[in-house]
């Protein structure tokens, strides 16, 4: 009966076709953009919505170097202020990211970083 309860408190808050985007998202893209950091991320945090992407452990990017709006004291501050605390910044603009609502218009992004990968609506994007 519990199982039931989780899937029917998922529909009634909207919440199971935010978690059916995010596993679209899954597979080959995020298996694409891990392979991308194992060959060219050496260090730098990285501000992504971990709601919309789960980055493996084999990518090489470590916990400690992920910001997502949730990150203690600094998360809601790299959304106004990227340069000063995320060398990359990822985002998925196909579904409901928080990280594109927040850069697609933010000066401080848009003057500060370049893309350096795009994949289906995936963009990540690196300070100059």
């Amino acid at each position: 009966m519990f199982p039931f309860a989780i899937i029917n408190v998922l529909w009634k808050t909207g919440l199971a076709g935010r978690l059916s985007k995010i596993f679209r998202v899954q597979g080959s893209i995020t298996y694409n953009l891990s392979k991308f950091f194992q060959k060219n991320y050496h260090g730098g945090n990285i501000l992504y919505d971990a709601t919309v992407f789960a980055l493996p452990p084999w990518s090489g990017v470590y916990l400690k170097e992920r910001i997502t709006w949730y990150t203690y004291d600094i998360g809601q501050k790299a959304f106004e202020q990227p340069e000063q605390y995320a060398q990359w910044v990822l985002f998925y603009t196909k579904v409901d990211d928080k990280i594109y609502a927040a850069m697609k218009n933010n000066p401080n992004f848009l003057n500060n970083y370049y893309p350096v990968y795009e994949e289906d609506g995936l963009e990540l994007y690196s300070r100059k």
